[in-house]
């Protein structure tokens, strides 16, 4: 038998009564989960799923998503639980380091590599904000492990912003 390689994640058990979750309903909370644990998804809670990845692996549990995909999406990212940049095909799930905070240097270090591994999207200063908002304690290093750059594409460290042609947040269509 081989053995297959799993990875946890929490799911904070405060989402099944969130306000903002529960008013949106089973099929946008089905996404959410979706993405705090899809097998695309890292512990940073800011990796890179296009559209049709999301829709492939949900279209056996939610009927018609096809046709109701870009309305559940869009619910998400207007309750402010999900950001995504639609050039480069980037989530940023804005409390996933809240519920998921790291304990260690190392997890930092995690954090960076997988951070480094992004194409340059519009989202990056977000997940700044995100780091110094749940894990102060390691946003500096964080930020310190970012400021040569992304080697796919954001120069010359966070301070000079963002590349030419982003913009801030991209939000669903």
């Amino acid at each position: 038998m081989e053995e297959v390689k799993t990875r946890y994640t929490k799911i904070a058990n405060k989402l099944w009564t969130d306000d903002k979750l529960v008013s949106l309903g089973g099929d946008s909370m089905m996404l959410y989960m979706y993405l705090l644990s899809s097998p695309h998804s890292n512990m940073a809670g800011y990796y890179r799923i296009p559209k049709e990845y999301i829709i492939a692996d949900l279209k056996p549990f939610i009927k018609g998503l096809d046709k109701r995909f870009n309305k559940l999406f869009k619910s998400l990212i207007d309750s402010n639980m999900v950001m995504y940049c639609e050039q480069k095909e980037v989530v940023l799930l804005p409390n996933y380091l809240k519920y998921h905070s790291i304990n260690n240097p190392n997890q930092a270090t995690g954090i960076i590599n997988k951070v480094k591994g992004l194409p340059a999207n519009s989202l990056l200063n977000d997940f700044v904000n995100c780091c110094k908002l749940h894990i102060p304690k390691y946003a500096d290093v964080i930020m310190n492990g970012l400021d040569n750059g992304l080697p796919n594409g954001l120069p010359n460290g966070l301070d000079n912003g963002l590349p030419n042609g982003y913009t801030n947040t991209v939000n669903s269509k």
